[in-house]
């Protein structure tokens, strides 16, 4: 994932409010017909926050699942590789 230079951590953190119970961080700005939250480039925000986090692990074939179950949620702690047979 080619990331842009105004994707920061800090920005995806302000972008979204902190569910105290789950831990979530719910996505506060675009969230898309599937309910995942968008960037205004089109780029799902829970994978641009799980690569702003873990940028050494881009593993080609593998998907960002959120192990919360929270499609909105983009805390990377929540976040996993996974390939699409788990994923699904």
């Amino acid at each position: 994932m080619k990331l842009r230079n105004n994707h920061t951590i800090d920005y995806i953190f302000s972008s979204s409010i902190t569910e105290p119970n789950s831990g979530c961080w719910l996505w506060g700005r675009s969230i898309n017909i599937d309910g995942y939250g968008k960037l205004s480039t089109g780029e799902l925000a829970h994978r641009v926050s799980y690569f702003l986090h873990k940028p050494n692990s881009v593993i080609t074939g593998m998907e960002v699942d959120h192990i919360c179950r929270n499609r909105c949620c983009v805390n990377p702690d929540h976040l996993d590789l996974v390939t699409h047979q788990d994923n699904i």
